[in-house]
Parts: structure tokens; sequence; C-alpha cells
């Protein structure tokens, strides 16, 4: 994965787990240090990700950072 590739299936995956746990786009934003706005483009795939957030959002959420970007 690049820099800020978009990865198919990779934001539901991150929707679940977030409703899941409870959190808000706004609660989320700022448990893994990024803005509401950013988290609601990366929810509507039109934005990649780094992958230090991707190692955030995979802590947050706890889950994996391949289970984020491959499902499995």
């Amino acid at each position: 994965m690049s820099k800020q590739e978009i990865v198919p299936g990779m934001a539901a995956r991150i929707i679940e787990q977030r409703k899941r746990a409870g959190l808000s786009q706004i609660e989320f934003a700022k448990l893994v240090g990024s803005s509401q706005k950013h988290i609601s483009t990366v929810d509507r795939q039109k934005c990649g990700i780094s992958v230090s957030l991707l190692m955030r959002i995979a802590q947050a959420l706890r889950v994996s950072e391949h289970w984020l970007i491959h499902g499995d």
C-alpha cells in the first residue's frame, strides 16, 4: 500500500468498526489525531490515508492493519 492509496473495502471496514465501537466521526477523529472532515472523506472513499494514520486507526479500533487493508 502506497501513501494515500484508496483501498477498496477499507472504508467500509473502518466505518463498521467505528460504529461498533460507538464512535461518531468527531470522536473517532480526535482519537486518531485527525479531523472530522478528513474522516468523512475517507469514509466516502474520496481520499486515501497515510500509513501512519492507518496504524493509528487500527490501534484505536483494536484490529490489525492487515485486516483493514485486506479484510481477512
